[in-house]
């Protein structure tokens, strides 16, 4: 008897412990809480959540997607820069530090910087995920902004700017590096058809290829209409930052996306939020006033696609299920500000812009201000596609490998 009711109490007590720890987790909304003046971050209640950032920061430097949530196993229980993890809490803390000029804040977001640095792969982009050697979390990721959002901060870093005036100089130098090989990356995996136009972006690309690679099942390989707009709002940014020396390869990079945009532009229609059999849904509707884009483009072809959890590309909103109808975005005005703005004028050949060949080809070498002397002068390092050193001397074996020399990241192709 006494066994049987100790059994019931220990069972009851370890229910009650994991409800208490599941109830434990706060969904923070971290893009409204960064809305916050810079007074606030100063104030009882940020440094409050700033003190939750340092008790749940991960000991590699980065956060949970769920940052509190401590009963998360699997992929989701290491760092991540998914649903803007990571990223929030740099920034966050970095304006608290501002405000308080607390040293334990400023610890802990360097860690998360360091982590963002040493994450980066060689070939300049990111992964969703910090720790793994497999799986779609390994991608490149710029699905929902995810590696946008680290190269803002990076550039941030490397001016000393914004939030991160304080930055030492040792981070701000390596940061300026990640910046130039992230651009290296997106403009390694703009998406070229075989007819050779140059379009957009893929949600996340294979971390070894640099193809596009599908992640969720309903997301295939594809052009997207959504992250596209963030990476080719990053490369405007970045021009803009370079005054009177542009580069021209970025310049040509961001007119081609553009171009692509406003060609693919749907004019006619419009999506609308029903209600069918009690739940959300949503349909088109005809609307000649209305003009949007596919979330989802078809690789080759154009043509918006749309995928429910079958992994089947469909080409009309309707023949998917009505739960990802309703819970996911196909349709948006992402472009709409970049394709009013229009592209941006090359600049004359006289001018003092950068070029800088993209090509895979094993000859392709770099241009800057039409000066080889200073760059030929610099060690030449390859690394495989995996980011793993191999030395100074080309390699013997046929493939695609990465190369470094200087400030300069490009692939090339090895063939014997």
């Amino acid at each position: 008897m006494f066994t049987q009711k100790f059994s019931i109490f220990v069972n009851v007590f370890t229910f009650l412990a994991i409800f208490a720890v599941k109830t434990e987790a706060v969904d923070y909304s971290w893009s409204a809480l960064l809305k916050n003046s810079e007074t606030w971050f100063g104030g009882t209640e940020a440094l409050a959540i700033a003190d939750s950032i340092l008790k749940y920061q991960r000991s590699d430097g980065g956060w949970r997607k769920a940052m509190d949530d401590i009963t998360i196993t699997g992929d989701w229980e290491k760092s991540t820069i998914d649903n803007d993890a990571t990223t929030s809490q740099i920034i966050f803390l970095a304006r608290v530090y501002k405000r308080t000029n607390t040293a334990k804040y400023l610890t802990s977001l360097q860690k998360g910087i360091d982590l963002l640095l040493n994450g980066q792969y060689a070939n300049g982009g990111w992964p969703q995920v910090f720790g793994l050697s497999s799986g779609y979390h390994t991608h490149i990721t710029y699905n929902d902004g995810a590696m946008v959002r680290v190269l803002n901060i990076m550039k941030a870093t490397s001016e000393k700017s914004g939030d991160f005036t304080f930055i030492d100089d040792t981070r701000a130098s390596k940061a300026k590096t990640a910046v130039e090989n992230g651009i290296t990356c997106i403009l390694n995996t703009q998406i070229v058809f075989k007819s050779g136009e140059k379009t957009a972006w893929c949600q996340q690309n294979d971390a070894t290829t640099l193809a596009p690679a599908p992640a969720r099942a309903y997301e295939l390989p594809s052009v997207s209409g959504s992250e596209s707009v963030g990476i080719v709002s990053f490369l405007k940014s970045y021009h803009n930052s370079l005054g009177n020396n542009p580069r021209l390869d970025i310049i040509r990079s961001i007119n081609a996306a553009v171009t692509w945009m406003d060609k693919v532009k749907i004019v006619g229609i419009r999506v609308e939020n029903i209600t069918t059999n009690g739940e959300a849904d949503r349909r088109v509707v005809s609307d000649p006033s209305s003009t949007i884009w596919a979330r989802f483009y078809e690789l080759e072809t154009n043509k918006p696609i749309f995928v429910g959890r079958d992994g089947v590309i469909k080409y009309s909103l309707a023949e998917i299920e009505q739960e990802r109808r309703a819970g996911y975005a196909y349709y948006g005005n992402w472009p709409k500000d970049l394709v009013s703005a229009g592209t941006i004028k090359e600049p004359s050949s006289s001018s003092s812009a950068i070029a800088v060949s993209s090509s895979s080809s094993e000859s392709a070498t770099p241009i800057i201000n039409s000066s080889l002397s200073t760059l030929h002068s610099q060690l030449i390092t390859y690394y495989s596609l995996k980011g793993e050193p191999l030395g100074n001397a080309k390699p013997q074996k046929a493939g695609i490998y990465i190369v470094k020399q200087g400030n300069s990241v490009r692939k090339i192709a090895v063939r014997l």
